[in-house]
Order: structure tokens, then sequence, then C-alpha cells
């Protein structure tokens, strides 16, 4: 139980009105052993001082007279909790100066309950010491208590280690990361870690079997075009477009699917077919139709192969109206690497629906 001698109070000149002059420090205690009141002026003065506020009930010295010129030394013990405060104050301003000496200690008196200050203990302070569990309360040690360069050894923390068999029958346990792709935490002699996806876990391919990953919507509400802007880039290889839309023009029209903003590069090869009808219909030529639309609903869905990379762009399309069927596989004859495309009704106006564009996750 460490005990510290100290001033607790510099020479204070004291005015009329009280004023805290000396506090204890949080969790210490305080023993107030020496005042020492000095008279700096050529006529008699008096001096007041208080535990805790300036009433007369807290005084300990009230009114007391102090000779011209003269200084009275007087001898303590009295002791003070933790952040309890002295008070002081003079009959005249400018005229008394006070200094308070004791002995602070950093815990309290009560031995079973042994204060240790913030900060004080570091490692070589424990090197001839017995700190034990026992010493240190349940639940007090954070995190800001250890310092990062600690390197804690796994097998200094208590409890069962996770191996394979805790994670699945080949020690891996697979997680989906920011990106939409997945990575294994893997376990080896050093722990868990994170690895590339690479690898199968119980015979599935995590990497493969990722799905689609939705990039853009919007709406097909007005006008006889649609400018989809943005949606191919370098993060996917390959892309499905779904739409599903009406249009306000009674009589069968195209509607096309430009990849960039020329026609002729885009070749088509495919087929359609009325619904009450079996006999289909074989058609080939520019600008790559998908569908055969007619006025209330229609859909279709396109599969887009590399059209961000410096290669030809290929996409397979099915399509449904009210009227047609349609199987259309079109190729556009060029190398540029493309981020956007253009819905075309060749007659009338979309009246509602949309177009997503998804992303075909890749290893």
């Amino acid at each position: 139980m460490p005990f510290a001698e100290r001033r607790l109070t510099n020479p204070t000149t004291l005015s009329t009105v009280a004023s805290t002059v000396y506090t204890v420090p949080s969790q210490y205690t305080t023993i107030v052993k020496q005042v020492v009141v000095t008279n700096t002026t050529a006529s008699p003065a008096s001096f007041n001082l208080y535990i805790g506020s300036a009433t007369s009930a807290n005084a300990i010295f009230s009114n007391t007279t102090i000779s011209a010129n003269d200084s009275l030394i007087i001898n303590l013990s009295q002791v003070l909790s933790s952040l309890e405060i002295l008070t002081a104050s003079a009959n005249a301003n400018s005229a008394v100066n006070m200094t308070i000496s004791g002995v602070e200690n950093n815990g309290p008196l009560d031995p079973a309950n042994v204060y240790i200050a913030d900060g004080a203990i570091t490692t070589s302070k424990l090197s001839n010491s017995s700190v034990t569990s026992e010493k240190i309360a349940d639940g007090t040690i954070v995190n800001a208590d250890i310092n990062a360069s600690a390197a804690i050894d796994k097998t200094k923390i208590s409890g069962t280690a996770i191996t394979a068999a805790d994670i699945d029958a080949k020690g891996d346990l697979f997680v989906g990361t920011a990106d939409n792709t997945f990575s294994r935490l893997a376990v080896g002699t050093n722990g868990l870690a994170l690895v590339a996806n690479s690898s199968t876990a119980s015979g599935v391919n995590w990497a493969e079997t990722g799905g689609l990953t939705l990039i853009k919507e919007v709406a097909l509400t007005s006008g006889g075009t649609a400018n989809v802007t943005s949606v191919f880039s370098s993060t996917y290889r390959n892309y499905r477009v779904v739409a599903n839309f009406t249009r306000d023009t009674a009589s069968t029209g195209y509607l096309l699917m430009r990849i960039g903003g020329s026609a002729t590069n885009h070749q088509m090869s495919g087929e359609y077919s009325t619904w009450n009808s079996p006999t289909r219909t074989g058609d080939n030529g520019n600008d790559g139709y998908v569908l055969l639309s007619s006025q209330g609903a229609n859909s279709f869905t396109a599969d887009v192969y590399g059209p961000n990379l410096a290669q030809y762009t290929y996409f397979t399309a099915v399509g449904a109206g009210t009227d047609y069927t349609s199987r259309m596989n079109v190729r556009v004859a060029d190398t540029t690497q493309y981020t956007s495309f253009t819905l075309v009704l060749n007659a009338g106006n979309f009246t509602g629906g949309s177009v997503q564009v998804y992303g075909y996750k890749v290893a």
C-alpha cells in the first residue's frame, strides 16, 4: 500500500471569497499533516479552513487570528476520503498565504481492498511479484489493455482448438466476400486463414456456383428506345439481360437489342412462331432482333458473352409476346469493348416495364 509524502497545496494567497485549495484524487485517501498560514501584512489577520463547502458545520478553523507579519504552523492528522475538498478564506484579500502538506495514499486504508492506480503496473514491476488470476477481477481486462505487439500465441488461450472436424470434412469453411466472390477459411498449422477460392468443399466448387449479381435496372415506360449504360465492364465476363414490358401498338413489331450504337455489325439467325401454330419461320439478317413483340405483355431473356472483351460479342435470346415466341442467336462482328446497349422498338413506344442486367460470377 504505497504512501507518498508531498505538498498538497503550494503557497496560495487567500481571498475573502472561500475557494477550494485541495481536492483528494479519485480513489485516493489523504492524511493532512501540516498547515502553514502566513500573514504578510502589518496588521492582524484571520482565516477559515473547512473540510467541504464553506459552512460553519464544516469548519476546522474559524476566524483564527494570525499576528502581523507572523506565521501559524498547525500540525494535524486529518484523514480525507476520495474527492473530498479543503476550502479556505481570509478576512482580507491578499493578506494571508496558506501551504498544506500531507500524505497521499493511492488506495483505501483497508488492507483487504488495495487499489492500484491506472497505468501503475508494467512488466518490470511484475518481475519479482506474484500476480495471479485471483488478483484480477473477472471481466475487467478489455481489448485495449492488450498491446498490439503482444503476439499472444494461440496455445496460451484456454479452450478447445478449432479443428478440421469442427468445420467440414475438408477443413474448409466457405465465406462470401465484399466483391461477391467466395473464399475459404482453412484450418492450418498457424490457425485459420482465408484462402483463394480455387478449391472445393464436399465436392462442390463454390467459385463456379456463385450465381448472378444485379448490376442495373432501367424502367421501360416511354419512348421507342431505352439506353442501358455503364453495365458491361471487366468485373464480369458474361451477362444476363431480362426484360418485361408492354407496348402501345397493336401491329406486330420487332424489338431489337443493339450492343453499342451500330446496327451493321449485328448478324442474326433464328426462328419465331405464333402460339397457336406449330409452324416455325426462320429469319436472319442484320441488327440482331430478339423478339417479335405485340401489344400487351412481352418479355425476353438474353445471355451476352464477352461484351467488354476485345473480341466478337455473342448473345442468345428467347422472347415471348401476346402473339409470338422467338429464339435468336446474334453475333456482333467487331472487337469493340462495349459498356452499354440499347433496346429499340421498330414501331410504337414502351408503356411500362423494366430491364435488368446481371453479371455472372466467375472464378
